[in-house]
């Protein structure tokens, strides 16, 4: 099970837990559960809107080789022809199709990153302060112990700290908890 499976399954506990709670206590008796198990759907939807990611055809009409297809156009998922770019000449006899890079999905922006957890991240990371139960779990790969520890704003931002771990914080210091502990004890100067 890939980890944003784990993320859509955790999710769906919470919705399944709290209809079970105001089944047994009404919605007065559940309404933290309710609230929480909206968040969760939102979890999903964005969850679910990354399964199929849309793609772009660069339409020719012949295969590559000495006498290639000349281009035709671009196409999204569906077949329809769409501008993705500017067409840029070289100067030297070349022409580019410009395709400016898109920002970080929306789900893994490190603006989504609460700036406390942030600032609790970094100073981990360079001076092994002790992580707060929940950013901890998620350095050592629990998932599910980070999950059951996360408040709704770092429920929805776990995609976002998890990429900014994986790509800014040192390799050495996320994805056990071995690897966790003995960053905070390792001897700094």
């Amino acid at each position: 099970m890939t980890d944003l499976e784990k993320l859509r399954a955790f999710a769906q506990g919470l919705i399944d837990e709290a209809g079970e709670i105001v089944a047994e206590c009404g919605v007065a008796g559940g309404h933290l559960e309710l609230a929480r198990a909206e968040t969760a759907k939102g979890l999903i939807a964005l969850l679910d809107s990354m399964q199929e990611p849309p793609f772009i055809d660069v339409v020719f009409d012949g295969p590559p080789g000495h006498e290639a297809g000349r281009f035709v156009e671009v196409e999204d998922s569906s077949g329809k022809s769409v501008r993705v770019g500017d067409w840029i000449d070289r100067g030297n006899g070349l022409w580019a199709l410009r395709i400016p890079s898109q920002s970080l999905p929306t789900l893994i922006s490190p603006d989504l990153i609460p700036p406390q957890t942030r600032q609790s991240m970094d100073d981990y990371a360079a001076h092994g302060l002790q992580p707060g139960q929940c950013l901890r779990a998620v350095l050592a790969g629990d998932l599910f112990e980070a999950m059951s520890r996360a408040d709704d704003e770092i429920l929805l931002a776990l995609p976002a700290i998890v990429t900014y771990i994986r790509s800014s914080l040192p390799a050495g210091c996320w994805g056990s908890q071995a690897r966790v502990q003995a960053w905070i004890a390792r001897p700094r100067s």
